[in-house]
């Protein structure tokens, strides 16, 4: 309530002719509640948000008499209002295109009034959890909010939050399957693919099977928690290639694919069939003009490389809408990886992502993913056989885990004896700086001490050589016996 008053003493309101107190805004007051298991410290979390929406009336100027600010202000009122209408009208219709972004008001409604997510994503999403391939990507000129799209911030969860939370929620609910899920991370950067969750894994190979799957040496990390997804994510995200430009102050330079492989299989069957999928979840990098970039050097290299795949991607999706016998996959690197996801074993969902910034664009980006529709992809539940071969997998899985433990474990004692040198040095060091300072305040700059005993024959024992030429012999070679005199020897002390 105090943070409601707070508000409301900045609200804007005014008097007209027909109320002394009109509101001259819409105001939305959101409340955003996440919950968990008390006794799950790493559980999944519920998030939901409820937002209480106070709408500024629409207003007849031969009513009210507005005039001045508060004519402009009621113009404007009646715009939005006039907008959502429109939305409602398109929604109930069952329109294809929905005009959410021609108001700040429906734009932010946009999740309430059509529910995106849970109608096209969780659909694909609840398919990749049976069974079969998907993937999700955005599409659209630089600038259009395809990054936030799929990796959203802390108010506004993105794709990626909302698909960890539902297969984890999935998971969660499903006691009679065991769950095995990995991911990995890869960007395409000049034509060059590069592992995002291991730095030294870098110019990676696109390799085929006897099937046609397109495979990866990447880093395939094993996740059980939404956390740990979540870290992988913002592991790659920190060495991902983003640079500023006229049009993006964190422009991509780079496709991204992180991909979640899930296995399961019954839980009562040690050596029963196991369903395997891959959800590939895809930041495309926005096309570009260089009137409107500015980008120049290394800006205007990446920018040609992001147009060229771009380009290649088009004419994939035109050869295969059209029907095409031969489709050039291999053409980029980006059309190679997404072979499966265009006319392929999956499920695929394109997300089209516009911009006024970019007037043609905005044009281009709706009828690209239209075009997109024509395509027939032919899909199935991919189910694997308890052979040899998925019992050798396992295997390898598990030996590649143990290979990294054990260089972790290498490298973790080579900084332990990194360590235990530096402490070495500093202890000589600081020997050296007690010596020079001794020397400094005319003391000794010689070492402590010590007892020899001197000789003029013999070996040299455990002496130096240099010391042993002085007539310094070791202790256990003191006193010796001289038979003929019957005299003790001792031994001369001297200090040096």
């Amino acid at each position: 309530m105090e943070n409601m008053m707070q508000g409301n003493k900045i609200r804007r309101v005014a008097a007209t002719r027909m109320n002394e107190r009109s509101s001259r805004s819409h105001t939305i007051f959101r409340i955003i509640l996440e919950s968990k298991d008390a006794n799950q410290k790493d559980g999944p979390v519920h998030i939901s948000y409820l937002n209480l929406m106070d709408l500024a009336g629409s207003e007849r100027v031969s009513l009210t008499k507005a005039a001045g600010e508060r004519l402009k202000e009621g113009a404007n009122i009646n715009k939005s209002l006039s907008v959502l209408g429109n939305v409602i009208r398109q929604l109930s219709e069952g329109k294809e295109f929905i005009s959410y972004r021609d108001s700040k008001l429906t734009r932010l409604l946009s999740q309430a009034l059509g529910d995106v997510y849970g109608s096209v994503v969780k659909p694909l999403v609840d398919s990749f959890m049976e069974g079969f391939n998907a993937t999700i990507f955005a599409y659209g000129q630089t600038s259009s909010g395809k990054t936030h799209t799929i990796l959203g911030n802390k108010t506004d969860p993105g794709l990626f939050q909302l698909v960890s939370n539902q297969l984890f929620q999935h998971v969660a609910d499903q006691v009679d399957k065991r769950y095995l899920i990995r991911c990995s991370y890869i960007e395409i950067y000049n034509e060059k693919i590069n592992d995002l969750l291991d730095k030294s894994n870098q110019g990676l190979t696109i390799r085929e099977d006897i099937k046609g799957n397109v495979l990866l040496d990447a880093r395939e990390a094993v996740v059980d928690n939404v956390d740990k997804v979540m870290e992988n994510m913002m592991q790659g995200n920190k060495i991902r290639r983003v640079a500023a430009t006229r049009m993006n102050e964190r422009s991509s330079r780079s496709h991204t694919i992180f991909r979640i492989i899930l296995e399961s299989k019954d839980a009562n069957q040690k050596d029963g069939p196991v369903h395997i999928s891959y959800l590939n979840l895809m930041d495309l990098a926005g096309s570009e003009r260089v009137s409107l970039t500015k980008a120049a050097g290394e800006r205007l290299k990446e920018g040609a490389n992001i147009n060229k795949s771009l380009s290649v991607l088009g004419n994939v999706i035109r050869q295969l809408s059209e029907g095409k016998e031969f489709i050039s996959y291999r053409d980029s690197k980006l059309t190679r990886l997404l072979s499966q996801a265009l006319g392929g074993n999956a499920k695929s969902l394109i997300i089209g992502n516009v911009t006024l910034a970019a007037e043609e664009e905005t044009r281009s980006t709706p009828e690209f993913a239209q075009s997109t529709k024509t395509v027939k992809n032919k899909t199935k539940v991919n189910i694997l056989s308890a052979t040899e071969e998925t019992l050798q997998g396992y295997q390898n899985l598990t030996r590649d885990l143990e290979t990294r433990l054990k260089k972790q474990a290498i490298k973790l004692k080579e900084m332990d004896k990194s360590k235990q040198e530096y402490l070495l040095e500093i202890e000589r060091l600081k020997t050296e700086v007690s010596i020079v300072g001794r020397f400094q305040m005319g003391a000794s700059a010689s070492t402590p001490k010590k007892t020899l005993r001197r000789h003029t024959f013999g070996h040299y024992g455990n002496v130096s050589p240099k010391k042993a030429s002085l007539g310094y012999m070791p202790l256990k070679n003191y006193p010796p016996k001289e038979e003929s005199s019957g005299r003790e020897m001792r031994p001369i002390q001297e200090e040096i």
